[in-house]
């Protein structure tokens, strides 16, 4: 099971502001990435462990217009999430791939979304999402 190395405290609120989706598989992780995202001060609008989940959340979503970042695994359950990477694309939705995908390198290829491999270090994640959402 993949968990986060360390879940800090934020004093300032570096996500402030910043309205974020889940799509992870893991029931586990989403609680944990909502925790993490949450105390950074972001708010999760949504998560799915699917791909047709995640596509109806974004259509969803994107109608109201409230996502900033998606955080994706790139495998969900037995299915990759391109169609999903590439529907946030189109929609101009900033991603970051979270994976524990053993040849993730192998990945940038296909997207040039910013990766964070498992387990996820929460200081690294917040920092990422606040640097790319500049």
């Amino acid at each position: 099971m993949a968990t986060p190395t360390n879940t800090p405290k934020f004093d300032k609120k570096p996500l402030f502001g910043k309205r974020v989706i889940i799509i992870e598989d893991e029931g586990i992780l989403v609680l944990l990435l909502e925790d993490i995202v949450v105390a950074a001060g972001a708010e999760v609008v949504g998560s799915a462990g699917a791909v047709a989940d995640a596509l109806r959340l974004i259509e969803h979503e994107r109608l109201a217009g409230t996502i900033d970042v998606a955080l994706v695994d790139m495998k969900l359950h037995q299915e990759f999430a391109f169609p999903v990477l590439e529907t946030l694309r189109r929609r101009g939705i900033l991603t970051i791939i979270i994976t524990g995908y053993e040849a993730w390198h192998a990945l940038r290829e296909y997207t040039p979304a910013p990766m964070i491999s498992k387990p996820i270090d929460a200081s690294h994640l917040v920092a990422t999402i606040a640097q790319f959402c500049e």
